[in-house]
């Protein structure tokens, strides 16, 4: 595994027939489950392209509420938490501030790697599956189904095994986020190419786990790299 591991470090994803590797067990590769991949490689820096899909500068254009969803593994979960933030805070109506919501589950962006070797089973407990049917229905079609009332914040914390790959998961409900109390810590890393600064932000959660009935602190911790940080040698 370390060996596997050791090749796509040094990998150059551009390079090569990169595409046509087969991603997990979906029988797919790359190339096909995501051909837009190739169109972001042509574009490595802010420019037009990416200008024309941004939509950071424009959230006081959106005056209906929005379900943003992602999770903790995502590569793209500091877009997610970005937009939450911008949307309860820039949106284009009070309708649109007040409704929307922010839901994070376990893990990456799909489902490809679940079930390989190694990976953490992190337990049935999710946020509600029927939550997006239920959020179109009541803003769309007008349905009192009673998402309005519902936290505005969903996230599902995971609570990592202490030996082997059983771990275990548990929802915990907001009304904000950041959470309140979150703590901001500025670390400064370093490498051959130049120094990054990163931000995390941090909050604790004390709460009964169902494992051993014990009450343990939970402790979430975001970091946010910069974007160039992903290309550095």
């Amino acid at each position: 595994m370390e060996a596997q591991n050791g090749a796509w470090y040094s990998a150059l994803p551009l390079a090569g027939n990169w595409g046509d590797t087969s991603i997990g067990t979906t029988g797919f590769t790359i190339r096909q489950l995501a051909p837009q991949i190739w169109d972001w490689y042509a574009h490595p820096a802010y420019d037009p392209y990416w200008a024309a899909i941004d939509v950071e500068p424009n959230y006081g254009s959106v005056v209906v509420p929005a379900l943003i969803s992602g999770g903790w593994y995502d590569l793209f979960s500091v877009g997610t938490l970005r937009n939450y933030e911008g949307m309860r805070s820039s949106a284009g109506s009070e309708a649109a501030r007040a409704g929307t919501m922010l839901v994070i589950d376990c893990c990456g962006h799909g489902d490809a790697t679940a079930g390989l070797p190694g990976q953490v089973n992190w337990g049935p407990n999710k946020t509600d599956p029927t939550l997006t049917l239920r959020f179109m229905d009541h803003y769309v079609k007008g349905v009192a189904n009673g998402v309005d009332r519902l936290p505005h914040v969903q996230l599902t914390v995971l609570v990592p095994p202490d030996t082997g790959t059983q771990g275990d998961t548990y929802i915990f409900y907001a009304k904000h986020y950041p959470i309140p109390g979150t703590t901001y810590t500025r670390y400064n890393l370093s490498s051959a190419a130049r120094p990054i600064r990163v931000w995390a932000t941090e909050f604790s959660i004390r709460r009964n786990h169902r494992r051993d009935r014990a009450t343990r602190s939970s402790t979430i911790r975001v970091i946010r790299f910069p974007q160039w940080a992903a290309t550095m040698p």
